[in-house]
């Protein structure tokens, strides 16, 4: 299973990807054109042709050479071909693929929203849509990032079903959450709880202007400049390096000491994409970016599907949350 993004025998990937926005995870999945329906995509990411399905757990007693039923646990697995996926508690209430998809369906039709990507990753365990919400911003006319909704969930418990308002900045696919002034960025919704998409939808509040505080914000670190030095002390910070009694000479040490950092460093002071953009080139904004360009597309992981899913739900997409909150906090 290359990469861990879902691939089926015969070779079918599970993933599908809007053909205008080019291809994405070194060219997997499959394109979609503009304005197609919610049920081309689910036919492209394959996320109609199965579901989850659900057995009671069983274990065997060798001394009796019996098998028994567990009744407060169960085997979800895949329908098509019985992979198995997890075993959860009884009363786990599952979110099938289709629902993560459909869950656009009227929003795509009443606000104007188009799906960008969606699909499976570590053979069902793992799914996701994303819509673009129709709002983008170009900073000092150059520099555009577009707005999007994320909702991704899980199988096996390892990730709550979550609504999440992202962006992506186009010139280097970099993504970041969107943190909103006033009103939930984020839905979360446990697997003790019944999945309701009405309500989510009214939850995370579909309004038509969450991206104009952010756009402000993000001009604010735009307009404020760093030197280089600032910029490693504000890697090292995000990477929680530093202890409380540490100067700043100690802390620029340790963070150009460390390889993380020394990367992202790279990254922001010229190898980044975007980077010599005057939006970013000695800029909070610029440093901002490093980190998220690190994040989704330049640290080293085992296998690509394990840097998308740090990037989105894991590890690193709090580094890149931390990141922005750290930045914030210096514009102040």
């Amino acid at each position: 299973m290359a990469h861990e993004l879902s691939i089926l025998t015969d070779g079918t990937v599970e993933m599908a990807y809007l053909a205008s926005e080019g291809k994405c995870w070194h060219g997997l999945g499959n394109p979609v054109e503009n304005n197609q329906s919610i049920d081309t995509w689910l036919a492209a990411s394959n996320m109609n042709a199965w579901h989850i399905a659900s057995a009671t757990s069983l274990f065997y007693d060798e001394a009796s050479d019996e098998v028994y039923p567990f009744a407060d646990r169960k085997i979800l697995y895949r329908s098509d071909d019985k992979r198995p996926l997890a075993a959860v508690g009884a009363n786990y209430k599952v979110v099938q693929p289709e629902e993560v998809v459909t869950f656009f369906k009227d929003i795509v039709e009443s606000l104007g929203f188009e799906l960008s990507t969606c699909g499976v990753l570590f053979g069902g365990k793992r799914f996701w849509a994303q819509a673009n919400i129709g709002q983008s911003v170009n900073l000092l006319g150059q520099d555009r990032v577009d707005g999007k909704l994320l909702l991704s969930t899980s199988c096996d418990g390892s990730l709550a079903t979550s609504a999440r308002y992202t962006t992506t900045r186009v010139v280097c696919n970099n993504t970041l959450g969107m943190a909103l002034k006033g009103k939930a960025d984020q839905i979360k919704i446990s697997h003790a709880s019944t999945f309701d998409a009405n309500k989510v939808k009214v939850d995370i509040g579909l309004q038509g202007n969450e991206m104009d505080d952010w756009s402000y914000a993000a001009s604010q670190l735009v307009a404020h400049k760093i030197s280089n030095a600032d910029a490693m002390d504000f890697f090292g910070k995000v990477f929680d390096l530093y202890e409380e009694d540490m100067d700043k000479e100690e802390r620029l040490q340790i963070a150009a000491d460390n390889r993380q950092t020394a990367t992202v460093y790279d990254l922001f002071t010229g190898r980044g994409l975007g980077s010599d953009l005057v939006t970013a080139k000695g800029t909070l904004w610029g440093a901002v970016n490093a980190v998220t360009q690190y994040a989704d597309h330049g640290r080293n992981t085992r296998t690509l599907a394990a840097r998308m899913d740090s990037a989105w739900f894991g590890g690193m997409s709090k580094v890149k949350d931390k990141a922005w909150d750290e930045a914030m906090l210096r514009v102040a």
